[in-house]
């Protein structure tokens, strides 16, 4: 069976972008502003989705008719372009698994509800989207919700706006009432198969139902002051706000990390607690930051890339780590022939190697190494003019 390779959402107000919207109103305006350039990274990420569907279909309608199977998947295209290769099937595969593992163990399979579009009136009437997977279980009152995450940044369960937005719609479609919203059990579970964590790839929170009505309403609220009244708020929400690079209110927050200079001699003396919650206010004002400076970053490498020459920076390639341009088996053989134990699980890298190598051979151990490794290209950077490998060799001249 064929799936959708597209999620259907609302333009303002889509799940998706809760933790955004539901915490700051005006985000949902600005993003609206900002054009919507696909990236490659977001294009893996749609076909990844789309080959994960493909397999929950086939197990859980068995392909008799012909049509793309999940085997078929790795080496064909996705509806958007993007052809499966391995890396991609194997992170599709670890969400598909999980999702196997729980509706077979429930004996759900046929419950699943994959890439199914939900709509929330109860939050607002222009909020609807399409969550991954769920699987309501009346008789055993439990709901599932995953939502899969193939980035490498690390996504949490507790309390996650989007996933809690997908709850509301599920309500509204399978008529849960209030009266039995207490005596159910909510599941959210988030496979990020590329995010890589002491827990494992699967991040799950389980609540009552009935604990979500306070989120609910914070949504409904935000919802309702998107089209009223949109105010403006930092946090860590900003870091996935698309608009955060024109944003004043992001600006402003980002300076006031930075704007306490010649202030009178005091010393702070904090307890264990002090410390914990300035902690907490200090990752939260980073992560702000951090999504801004990331933004500026991208806009000024599209702009220095099309030739704006009014920044006085420029981009800069990095060069990669390097590494064994050979089999791992083949470098262990490599520093035993220089007295050198590279092993370990693998191999020591190329630089631990020449460190480990005794000193008397550490030179010929250097000039070998060419050989067998290699320093693939890293990525680019944006530095000042003056300070580039070009402009230090004008310097020089």
């Amino acid at each position: 069976m064929r799936c959708s390779p597209v999620s259907d959402h609302a333009p303002l107000l889509p799940p998706s972008g809760a933790p955004q919207w539901g915490n700051c109103s005006g985000s949902a305006i600005a993003q609206a502003s900002v054009p919507d350039v696909e990236t490659e990274a977001n294009r893996i990420g749609t076909a990844t989705h789309w080959a994960a569907a493909v397999a929950l279909e086939a197990w859980k309608h068995p392909v008799t008719d012909g049509s793309l199977a999940w085997t078929d998947c790795v080496g064909k295209a996705a509806p958007n372009g993007v052809v499966i290769d391995r890396d991609m099937a194997d992170g599709a595969q670890v969400y598909v698994d999980d999702v196997l593992a729980v509706a077979q163990k429930h004996g759900g399979l046929r419950a699943l509800m994959i890439e199914h579009k939900v709509h929330a009136p109860q939050i607002h009437a222009e909020n609807w989207g399409t969550l991954d997977c769920a699987m309501w279980l009346p008789d055993d009152g439990l709901l599932y919700i995953w939502d899969a995450k193939f980035g490498h940044r690390n996504n949490r369960a507790r309390e996650n706006l989007q996933l809690i937005n997908y709850a509301a719609g599920l309500v509204n479609e399978l008529q849960i009432d209030g009266h039995a919203e207490q005596h159910i059990t909510v599941v959210f579970r988030i496979v990020q198969p590329f995010s890589y964590h002491g827990d494992g790839p699967v991040n799950e929170w389980r609540c009552l139902l009935s604990d979500l009505r306070p989120y609910w309403n914070q949504l409904h609220a935000a919802a309702t002051e998107v089209y009223a009244n949109p105010t403006m708020s930092s946090g860590v929400w900003c870091r996935d706000c698309p608009a955060v690079g024109r944003c004043a209110t992001a600006r402003a927050a980002g300076y006031n990390l930075i704007d306490y200079t010649s202030q009178p001699y005091a010393i702070d003396t904090m307890t264990g607690a002090d410390l914990a919650t300035e902690r907490a206010i200090l990752t939260t004002g980073l992560a702000a930051v951090r999504a801004r400076l990331d933004a500026i970053e991208a806009d000024l490498h599209h702009r220095i890339a099309g030739g704006a020459a009014d920044t006085g920076l420029v981009i800069q390639s990095t060069r990669g780590r390097v590494k064994w341009s050979i089999p791992t088996a083949q470098a262990v053989a490599f520093g035993a022939a220089f007295g050198v134990d590279i092993s370990k699980p693998g191999a020591m890298t190329p630089t631990q190697a020449e460190k480990a190598a005794p000193t008397e051979l550490r030179p010929a151990f250097k000039e070998a190494l060419a050989a067998v490794t290699e320093r693939p290209a890293g990525g680019t950077k944006l530095v000042d003019a003056s300070e580039s490998s070009v402009g230090a060799a004008f310097k020089q001249e």
